[in-house]
């Protein structure tokens, strides 16, 4: 029975358009783990912990916009996963938890490895699917949100002959064609670009072509370099957006995309201001505010409804703003923000900038980078970064990835699928912007006990993982990118940082 019911779950994964799992192996997942291994049809990643592997599937699943799932054993090694769900929840991610478990009568007992997994997830899961051996597998899910599905395996746990299965994956996405007026009362709207990923970047490109107002975008949205929008796209981004927000040079904001990663649209929140949001996710980020569920993919030319407006004069004060910006740069070459961009001039592939400051520092300061870019904006948190970008990593790029020390610090099992992924011909460069702590802060409190100081250099986990190193300040250009896994101890210089955002701070945010 344990058997049958795994190869049920199996078959409904299949059915469901999961082509990846990660596997943590464990005791109580024996049945899962041994029918497994006669299935094909499945890519198999193997796991020790796994709160990395959950990452990693979500990294996965938002790369192939496919649902991926996660097997664990029983007890704690599912509550490893819950920082993963809560992501995937609010980047509306199809992440499966499968958890093992022990007989239900066992429950509330203090047995061996037994919590009380049913509900662990809590509002973060759309379902949660308690199975025994005798359940009936027709479980019902949308492929939105994230799925707990726990299977109570009594022994003996491998309790009937192994037939080999083969399975093939169903697709489901189909794009619907989405329509959308700009309110009459929004005069002078600004429009905003915030994370999207490729399909809906393109859509929304074609969608805007004939808008003349200005456009923000992010560097999530992948429109930051359009050449098709390039004429209205404004090149300073945050600070002068909320410069033209105080002055009042527009009315009103049409927000395409995930809730933006701007200081901005914290002040749209003080000053109630007019907010509408075209998003496939359903939450507004903003206590005010209207919010248009829609396929952003679905969007074409004749979807957006433009009437003439009559917006300011925006263009030379962006453009001056600017020049000013990429002064600073010159100025500070060894600072922080200056070696950034740097990198975005030497690099190729794709990108996953972690959060804190490597994403809202590229989004400031580059806006000429043709790859990819990805983060995980949904909970913004720095835990499991190093395993989602490696979810994210294909075999015909080079995966560029740019974290903080402290995130890096924070995710160490994160390096344990790099093996896997060298061996299948991937190529990865992590870039570690080793500035002795959670230098974020710094700008923010006056206590050091926010920066988690340290003397720490990284060269030997790189050589613990069997990669190649460099240290690099900015002095010379960097090496060639390597064949297969490199990491790049970025080091800025401190003083030059502090002075850089001094000057940024009293030019901009007057």
């Amino acid at each position: 029975m344990n058997i049958e019911l795994s190869r049920n779950i199996l078959r409904w994964l299949s059915q469901q358009g999961v082509r990846s799992l990660c596997l943590c192996p464990g005791g109580r997942n024996a049945p899962l783990v041994a029918q497994l291994e006669q299935t094909q049809g499945f890519e198999v990643f193997s796991f020790y912990d796994e709160r990395s592997a959950a990452f990693f599937a979500l990294g996965r699943s938002r790369r192939d916009q496919e649902p991926v799932a996660v097997f664990t054993t029983s007890g704690t090694a599912v509550s490893e996963t819950l920082n993963a769900v809560i992501e995937a929840h609010y980047s509306k991610t199809p992440l499966v938890i499968v958890s093992a478990d022990r007989p239900p009568f066992l429950r509330g007992t203090g047995a061996p490895q037994t919590i009380e997994q049913v509900g662990i997830f809590g509002e973060y899961v759309e379902n949660v699917f308690d199975l025994t051996p005798d359940s009936i597998v027709d479980l019902s899910w949308s492929r939105q949100r994230p799925l707990h599905i726990n299977l109570c395996f009594d022994e003996p746990l491998i309790d009937e002959n192994i037939e080999n299965l083969h399975v093939e994956t169903q697709s489901h996405h189909i794009s619907e064609k989405s329509e959308f007026e700009v309110p009459e009362e929004f005069t002078k709207p600004l429009i905003v670009l915030s994370g999207m990923n490729d399909n809906e970047s393109k859509a929304v490109e074609s969608a805007l072509q004939s808008w003349r107002g200005p456009i923000f975008a992010e560097c999530l949205s992948g429109l930051k370099s359009s050449e098709k929008l390039k004429n209205q796209l404004v090149k300073c981004g945050d600070p002068i957006i909320r410069r033209w927000l105080k002055r009042g040079e527009f009315d009103s904001v049409i927000r395409i995309g995930d809730v933006p990663l701007g200081r901005f649209w914290r002040d749209l929140d003080k000053r109630n201001f007019p907010v509408l949001s075209l998003s496939s996710k359903p939450f507004s980020g903003l206590k005010e505010g209207f919010l248009k569920l829609m396929d952003l993919a679905g969007l074409s030319e004749e979807s957006i409804s433009c009437e003439e407006r009559k917006w300011f004069s925006w263009q030379g004060e962006d453009q001056e703003f600017f020049n000013q910006s990429q002064k600073l740069l010159s100025l500070f070459p060894e600072s922080e923000v200056a070696l950034i961009h740097q990198l975005s001039q030497q690099i190729e592939g794709a990108v996953f900038l972690g959060n804190s400051m490597p994403v809202r520092v590229w989004d400031l300061v580059v806006r000429d980078f043709a790859g990819p870019l990805y983060a995980s904006r949904g909970a913004n948190g720095i835990d499991g970064q190093v395993s989602t970008a490696f979810g994210f990593s294909k075999k015909d790029q080079t995966m560029n990835i740019l974290l903080g020390d402290l995130t890096t610090l924070y995710d160490f099992s994160g390096f344990w699928p790099s093996q896997t992924l060298k061996e299948q011909g991937h190529r990865a460069r992590l870039f570690v912007i080793n500035n002795g702590g959670g230098q974020i802060f710094s700008r923010l409190f006056a206590s050091p006990l926010f920066l988690n100081s340290h003397n720490l250099q990284f060269k030997a986990l790189a050589d613990m993982w069997g990669w190649s190193y460099q240290r690099w300040d900015g002095s010379e250009d960097l090496k060639a990118a390597p064949s297969e896994m490199e990491m790049v101890e970025v080091v800025p210089h401190p003083q030059q940082s502090h002075d850089f955002w001094q000057e940024f701070d009293s030019q901009w945010l007057q």
